[in-house]
């Protein structure tokens, strides 16, 4: 159904874009651990929460957050520092607690499935 993304989803990392945001997304559709994510793109709502960035109090590897708000999941797409996708995790349960669209970023390019990244 569609790929949003939060209001200020990339606080931390100006210089990581939409485009990029859209290539780690494509690269991630096609990884082994990627097909779930790749389902709910295209049956549900994949939403980009949080740009490249490092867990203070958690995992101190570089990732990008995407929430699934269909399945409650949230996947973290782990980049390099030249922005590759390098592997990638589930959380079983979300630990966001509302799948809307509270501060969707409504400058975001319109991303109705997979094939569109």
């Amino acid at each position: 159904m569609s790929v949003t993304f939060a209001y200020k989803w990339n606080l931390n990392n100006q210089d990581f874009t939409y485009q990029d945001a859209r290539d780690l997304l494509r690269n991630a559709i096609v990884h082994p651990k990627g097909s779930a994510l790749k389902t709910e793109i295209d049956e549900g709502t994949a939403r980009v929460i949080m740009g490249p960035h490092k867990t203070p109090w958690g995992d101190k590897r570089l990732h990008v957050t995407v929430h699934c708000v269909k399945m409650m999941t949230t996947f973290h797409l782990y980049v390099s520092k030249q922005g590759n996708l390098t592997d990638i995790d589930r959380e079983p349960q979300s630990p966001m607690k509302k799948p809307g669209h509270v501060n969707d970023d409504f400058r975001a390019p319109a991303i109705p499935n997979s094939a569109a990244l």
